[in-house]
This record gives structure tokens, sequence and C-alpha cells, in this order.
């Protein structure tokens, strides 16, 4: 027997932490697929309900292969479980979520933190691009601050609650197929 060669497809990994990003800074109760976070694979079959345990199992090997894909979503859990807006059970968040209107594949919302005044960050904006062109968002402005500073939480590559660094100005460029989840900092 010889070992499987597998090919990693960086193009769908990127399209899973894109999703994954947008799926957990969502409000209301969060559902994702057993194996979606070490990307598991049904090779192809659409509807497997009752295919074999070859194509239905949980193959664990791929928790090692895809370990940076395993974090990302660890990572944007942490997140998740920092901000309480995210887990507001009442409509008051989500009747404050503002929504920019954008062309197609591009999604922009802004959350903001109305509940917990002690919470690391007062507003979370999430923007991402999935098609295959550049684009320049404006990042929303708060009349308090000129020149305002985002914490980069995650983006397509990576997800730290920590933050993995910041952007100033008063636009971004988002690649094609990239997301960023960025934080304002309570004082």
């Amino acid at each position: 027997n010889s070992p499987t060669i597998r090919i990693r497809h960086e193009e769908i990994i990127e399209m899973n932490k894109i999703s994954a990003a947008i799926l957990l800074t969502s409000q209301g109760g969060i559902f994702f697929q057993a194996g979606e976070e070490f990307a598991r694979t049904k090779y192809g079959n659409p509807n497997s309900y009752n295919a074999s345990i070859a194509i239905n199992h949980l193959d664990w090997s791929r928790a090692d292969e895809y370990q940076d894909l395993v974090a990302y979503y660890k990572n944007m859990i942490d997140i998740r479980k920092a901000y309480p807006p995210l887990r507001d059970p009442t409509k008051k968040t989500a009747d404050m979520i503002y929504f920019k209107y954008l062309p197609e594949n591009l999604i922009s919302y802004l959350i903001p933190n109305l509940i917990d005044k002690n919470a690391r960050w007062k507003n979370l904006l999430v923007i991402a691009n999935t098609s295959k062109q550049p684009y320049t968002i404006d990042l929303p402005k708060d009349e308090m601050e000129r020149d305002q500073k985002w914490k980069i939480l995650a983006n397509n590559k990576k997800a730290d609650p920590s933050g993995i660094g910041y952007i100033f100005g008063p636009s971004i460029i988002l690649s094609p197929r990239e997301v960023y989840v960025l934080a304002i900092e309570n004082d």
C-alpha cells in the first residue's frame, strides 16, 4: 500500500477562513459541520447520508495536517467569546448593526458594543471580499477621533484575539478573497 498523496487547495482554505470569520462574527447560535475546522472532505459527494464510512468518517489526521485552520477556528471562537455583542440575546445589538451597501461579493458590517462598556473593544468591523478583484473600502469614522486606529483581529491567513497588527487611515484595500475582522479598542 502506498501512502495517499493529499493536495492542499489554498484557495478553498482561504474561503473556509473567510466563511468562518463571517459565521463567528454573526449574532445568534453558531452551527458548523463536524470537521470543518480541519478541512473535512466528503470527496465531492454532495449528499452523503447513505454513503460508506470511508466517505463520512472524520479523518483526524487532517487536524494535524491543517493546524493553521484549526488554530484559525479556535482563535475566531475566542474573539467571539471576547466580544459580548456577538452573543447578545436581545435585539439591542442586532438593531444597531450597520451594513454597508457594496457591490456583489463584498460585505461590510459594523457591530457596536452597546451592552458591555468593560469589554476590550467598542466596535467590531467585518469586511470581506470574495471576488477575484481588489477593492478599496472606506473605514467607518468616529466623529471624536481624526485618525482612528483599527486593531486587526483576523484576516484570511490568521486570527488572534490579541491582534496581529493595526490599520490606520481612512480606507483599506481588500485583495481578492480577503477578509478582515477589525476592532476599535475601549479606552
